[in-house]
């Protein structure tokens, strides 16, 4: 397969990846006021780590086995700090920061997350940054704000502000998740990494967890439980298969525009789902969304040489 073929795959992986996140999402929406926060995401990360080991045990035994003996410290590092990013921090300050900041707040904040992955690619992992993917970074960033503007009024009371710091720190592990996922140097089962984060964060959230009042999770319906393991599913199974499949071709830089997808896709399946207007900034703020994407992913034309004939 060509290099161009990888990069289309790359592309379409992780733009599935975000599909199913802004799926997880609306499921989060109708689940949060429900049940215990961190006991309903201590069971989305173990639904999701049983689910994945299950398949391999089926399917990859031998090969996961040998794949695990072959990590390294510094794989193990590396995966501990996508787990403690991706899954822990993001998701716990993210959920403290909007006990005291709007959700208009939160749309804001998570908009720079490109831009901190695009500098975190160049700081850490050394990657070029472009005048054309600064540009569509910036166009992606002025698409989300677009998108934000029509929601409500920001506030900006004592509370407020100390929610808009909480929320800030937690846009910094979200985008650190992706540059850890580019430093590990064992190109393995996306499906392994995907179950070892998975395992990692049981650990991580169940202690919290456990402080919680669980009568809503004892007396939950079964269409209830459905969702519980729908919102499993998609936010720790899919999202990470396909972000991890996808980054093997993409660089970090230019995978943090399909960072930006998440809130386009929200929109949409709130529309489809929760009967969810769109509005005009709904629209143009998707119209600026995937222009940074097709500057951002267009490939420059090579210059054509011409041979002389002797």
């Amino acid at each position: 397969m060509t290099q161009p073929s990888k990069t289309l795959i790359g592309y379409s992986q992780l733009t599935f990846a975000q599909i199913w996140l802004a799926l997880n999402i609306i499921l989060g929406k109708f689940l949060a006021p429900v049940f215990p926060i961190f006991s309903l995401l201590a069971l989305r990360f173990t639904l999701g780590f049983v689910l994945i080991a299950f398949y391999l045990t089926l399917t990859y035994a031998q090969e996961s086995k040998a794949e695990l003996k072959s990590l390294q410290k510094r794989d193990w590092i590396i995966l501990g700090l996508q787990a403690l990013c991706g899954g822990f921090l993001f998701n716990a300050l993210t959920l403290y920061g909007l006990q005291f900041a709007t959700a208009t707040s939160a749309g804001i904040i998570n908009s720079t997350i490109p831009a901190f992955v695009a500098l975190f690619s160049f700081l850490i992992l050394k990657e070029v940054l472009t005048k054309r993917t600064v540009f569509s970074i910036l166009l992606t960033v002025v698409g989300i704000l677009t998108m934000t503007a029509g929601k409500t009024t920001l506030s900006f009371s004592t509370d407020e502000l100390f929610g808009i710091c909480i929320l800030f720190l937690a846009i910094m592990p979200a985008s650190l998740f992706t540059i850890f996922a580019k430093m590990t140097k064992i190109s393995f089962n996306p499906l392994l990494t995907t179950a070892m984060v998975n395992f990692i964060n049981i650990f991580l959230f169940v202690p919290f967890a456990l402080q919680e009042n669980h009568s809503a999770l004892l007396d939950a319906s079964t269409a209830s439980w459905v969702n519980i393991v729908m919102y499993s599913i998609s936010g720790s199974v899919f999202f990470f298969f396909f972000w991890f499949k996808g980054l093997k071709h993409v660089p970090a830089n230019l995978s943090a525009l399909f960072i930006a997808l998440t809130p386009v896709f929200t929109a949409v399946f709130a529309a489809m789902l929760l009967n969810e207007r769109l509005s005009w900034f709904d629209l143009i703020g998707m119209l600026c969304v995937l222009g940074s994407l097709v500057i951002g992913t267009l490939q420059p034309k090579q210059p054509t040489t011409k041979h002389k004939v002797a």
